[in-house]
């Protein structure tokens, strides 16, 4: 599977399906597991341009997600104002973890947050730079 396939929506899906986080671990460069590409490769990607966008979903766009379950069931859901979107951002309490996740440090973490904070009340940019370009 080409490099680019990490970044798809099916990848993002197949993570999500088999209980994977969504961490940046998981967009390295590493190979992508089997399960993974297996379950990728049952996914189909369609077009419903006929469907009306909730009018505050971002650039009028949507997703819908339809399972088809071996005993015949079918699971659907529709997202239209994803979490992390501009009219669903995410609370500074996740910001943070986020943060503290692609860190893996608390220390680091509190501190960078601390600094970001600082940078609006006039901390020099250079000064700033110079603090992290070498130590995250």
């Amino acid at each position: 599977m080409a490099q680019q396939g990490r970044f798809s929506a099916e990848y993002v899906l197949a993570l999500t399906l088999l209980g994977l986080p969504l961490g940046f671990e998981q967009f390295s460069s590493q190979p992508i597991s089997n399960a993974i590409k297996q379950l990728m490769q049952k996914m189909k990607r369609s077009y419903q341009t006929h469907l009306t966008p909730h009018p505050e979903a971002y650039n009028g766009r949507y997703v819908i997600i339809d399972i088809f379950l071996k005993n015949g069931k079918k699971i659907s859901q529709r997202i239209d104002i994803p979490k992390g979107s501009p009219k669903n951002p995410y609370s500074q309490t996740e910001m943070s973890l986020k943060l503290h996740s692609a860190i893996k440090d608390q220390a680091k973490t509190e501190q960078l947050l601390t600094d970001i904070h600082k940078l609006a009340k006039g901390l020099d940019i250079r000064q700033f730079l110079l603090s992290y370009l070498f130590t995250l």
